[in-house]
């Protein structure tokens, strides 16, 4: 799926300050090109199990889907690949939803999400509250989401 460009990936989370346990939960998958990064929403219950599901439902939705589009061609790769992401975040949010309603100490949670999708030099990203992306070209950080929050739609007004 890729072509000769290289995709360099590195990944930590960090606890922070605020919170006793880390809610940060982080998949990839470097050789399809798929990378999630899901951060539990504090203050709620199970924020780490969310972010867990949306991390790793995301990227194995995407793995699936991409192996199965392996023999189709080059432009219906690129067509799909929004679709797919949105298949793949629907899906985590259903399942999340299912297991907080199915579970009484789940129920509340929730996680935000930022979603990678590489293809040839081409990128799909998607990203659902407060968590942000950032590209890393020469030296410089450029923030290419923004919050999905309360603060944000103040400092937007």
């Amino acid at each position: 799926m890729m072509s000769s460009l290289v995709l360099h990936v590195a990944a930590q989370t960090d606890t922070g300050l605020v919170r006793a346990h880390n809610e940060d939960a982080i998949a990839l998958d470097v050789t399809h090109g798929i990378i999630a990064l899901a951060d539990g929403m504090g203050g709620y219950n199970a924020g780490e199990v969310a972010s867990r599901m949306a991390a790793d439902g995301v990227v194995n939705y995407l793995r699936d889907a991409m192996q199965c589009m392996a023999e189709a061609d080059d432009q219906a790769k690129i067509s799909d690949l929004r679709q797919l992401l949105v298949g793949a975040i629907t899906k985590a949010n259903d399942n999340i939803r299912a297991a907080a309603l199915g579970e009484a100490h789940l129920h509340g949670m929730g996680t935000t999400l930022v979603a990678a999708l590489f293809c040839d030099s081409k990128l799909v990203l998607a990203h659902l509250g407060d968590s942000r992306c950032y590209r890393l070209r020469e030296g410089a950080f450029v923030q290419l989401t923004r919050d999905h929050s309360q603060v944000q739609e103040q400092v937007d007004a």
